[in-house]
């Protein structure tokens, strides 16, 4: 009987264990989804940089490539107008 009442005195602390644990628990869920976040908002970063780059043919950081410079050359040796030399 004297363990049987030990355990129903042990019922309080138990919830409030229980309690701690469920808040600690909501604590890391929430910096983990805040994490993942992050790092969604880094990729998605990184891809449109690289989208931009590809599209105005640039490395990051860095100069128009060599392919664009010679386009641009060839299209004004033949008259053919070009975006990059004013379009005349």
């Amino acid at each position: 009987m004297s363990s049987f009442l030990a355990a129903l005195a042990a019922i309080p602390r138990l919830a409030t264990a229980l309690e701690s644990l469920v808040a600690t628990l909501d604590g890391l869920n929430t910096k983990a989804a805040k994490a993942r976040a992050s790092k969604r908002r880094k990729e998605k970063d990184d891809a449109v940089d690289s989208t931009i780059a590809a599209l105005v043919n640039v490395t990051p950081g860095g100069m128009p490539g060599e392919a664009s410079r010679e386009c641009c050359q060839a299209d004004g040796a033949s008259g053919i107008s070009c975006c990059c030399n004013g379009g005349s």
